[in-house]
């Protein structure tokens, strides 16, 4: 008689570790129609930002179209496209949630280069492994100015625009789990900031080091 043969299970329960990969948000860094250089250098720069979860060195052709870029987001895992473009009334700049949306769209008013930082400072830091994680997101002031009662539905559309921009830009990276974190992966800071007055978005990039303090 042969022996008996036991079927194995070919279908195993995703562990914690897979199902956390699934969520973490990856991007895509693209340029949208033509473009002159220094627009091309801001993609690098946040290409650069959203590192490590980002195609850092994707190539793009004046082939390609935006529609390209999207069917390949879903089989690469993408969940994000950022967008930058340029027409005689300015810059754009666009997140775009995959597959559905939404989408958020701003105008880049002025923006400053990462080498150009680096000009000015006595001793710019410079280092590799920065990069190797992900940023911190710090978000502040994204709240409607307070104005009379006339203005209600103004300032609830607002509001409502503000915290949709919030949670797209938190959403573009990980989660920050508190009880898991490590300080040494703690080497960069992006901030949201919102200027009531002027009615515009602050984005900047910080390098922060992690130093031992009251010790």
């Amino acid at each position: 008689m042969g022996k008996s043969r036991r079927k194995k299970r070919t279908h195993v329960k995703p562990d914690e570790a897979a199902m956390d990969a699934e969520k973490i948000p990856r991007s895509f860094v693209i340029k949208k129609g033509s473009v002159g250089k220094t627009v091309v250098s801001l993609i690098k720069d946040l290409r650069t930002v959203m590192e490590p979860l980002t195609a850092r060195n994707l190539r793009e052709s004046n082939k390609n179209s935006l529609r390209d870029f999207v069917h390949v987001a879903g089989p690469l895992g993408i969940s994000h496209l950022l967008t930058l473009g340029q027409s005689p009334a300015g810059i754009n700049f666009r997140i775009g949630r995959m597959p559905r949306g939404p989408t958020v769209t701003f105008r880049v008013l002025d923006y400053t280069l990462m080498h150009d930082v680096r000009k000015i400072q006595k001793r710019p830091r410079i280092s590799a492994a920065d990069y190797q994680y992900s940023p911190l997101v710090v978000t502040h002031n994204l709240v409607a100015p307070k104005v009379s009662s006339s203005s209600d539905y103004e300032t609830k559309k607002l509001e409502r625009a503000l915290k949709l921009t919030e949670t797209a830009f938190q959403n573009m990276f990980p989660p920050l789990k508190v009880e898991k974190a490590d300080l040494n992966t703690c080497r960069r800071l992006v901030l949201l900031q919102y200027n009531p007055e002027l009615g515009t978005f602050h984005f900047r990039h910080y390098s922060i080091v992690v130093v031992p303090a009251n010790v």
